[in-house]
This record gives C-alpha cells, sequence and structure tokens, in this order.
C-alpha cells in the first residue's frame, strides 16, 4: 500500500471513530441536559470529552487494575476546571494569617490508637456511654421504662 493509501485510510479511521465519539456526546448531553452558550464552547466541551472518552477506554481495554471506568456529568470539564471547581484547588491561597493560625492551633489533637487502647486498661471502663445518673435506674427496667419515658 503506499503512503497516499495509508494517509487516506487513517485519515478515514480518525475521521470515523470521531464520529463516533461525537454521536456518544451528543448521547451524553441529552442525557445530563447539558446547553452552551455557543458552538465554541460546545467544541471545546467536545474536545474535553473525547480526552476523557479516550481515556476511559484505554484504561477498560488493559483490564490491569480490576475495575472499569466510565463517563460522568463531570466528562466535558477540562482536569484543570474540575480541579478548581470541586478540589477546593487554590483554597489555601485565600486564607489570611490569622485564618491559618486558627486552623494550626485549633487544638484538635487526636490521640494515638496507642493512648486509645490503653486508656480503659488503666481507668476502666469507659463512662462516655453510660446514661445520666437521673436515668440509671430508670432504664434499669428494660425497654417499657424507655417507652414510658417518651412518652412523658
Amino acid at each position: 500500500m503506499n503512503t497516499f493509501a495509508k494517509t487516506l485510510t487513517n485519515k478515514a479511521v480518525t475521521w470515523v471513530t470521531d464520529m463516533l465519539i461525537r454521536g456518544r456526546y451528543e448521547l451524553w448531553i441529552r442525557k445530563y441536559g447539558r446547553t452552551y452558550v455557543d458552538a465554541a464552547e460546545k467544541e471545546q466541551r467536545f474536545a474535553n470529552f473525547k480526552e476523557k472518552f479516550e481515556f476511559v477506554r484505554k484504561h477498560n481495554r488493559e483490564r490491569t487494575y480490576g475495575c472499569t471506568l466510565g463517563l460522568n456529568e463531570f466528562s466535558d470539564m477540562s482536569w484543570e476546571e474540575f480541579e478548581n471547581t470541586y478540589c477546593m484547588k487554590g483554597f489555601m491561597n485565600h486564607l489570611t494569617a490569622e485564618d491559618l493560625e486558627m486552623i494550626n492551633n485549633a487544638g484538635c489533637e487526636m490521640p494515638t490508637p496507642q493512648a486509645a487502647a490503653g486508656a480503659w486498661r488503666t481507668k476502666g471502663r469507659s463512662q462516655q456511654g453510660s446514661p445520666p445518673k437521673a436515668l440509671e435506674g430508670m432504664l434499669r427496667g428494660g425497654w417499657m421504662s424507655f417507652v414510658v419515658l417518651l412518652v412523658m
């Protein structure tokens, strides 16, 4: 096969693939109810969609990850647009020095797993889950006391 025929064949395959992806894109637009301001935006969104479509198809064809991917309502967004919109990218840039200090000094220290596990051994069972002293006698009566408490 000569070079011209190969080039023509490659262009035809690319054109058919583009048309198939465009058909999928039109179905996707209807499914998610998308509308665009103008044809230029629609073409840009199609380019994003095509990139995601090819990524999903390549990933699923490889079958090396044990899972399959699919298209969703974010498939027409660029990676950067998605990150900026949904991943709070740049969030820390909007915080003042006072905000950062408040976050860093919030005093929300989590106990280490060893400390949490060993605490009940030294201090006895935790009393956090116990009822208040006023309700202890009433709750010993079982579920009937609980029903009476609700009716009151």
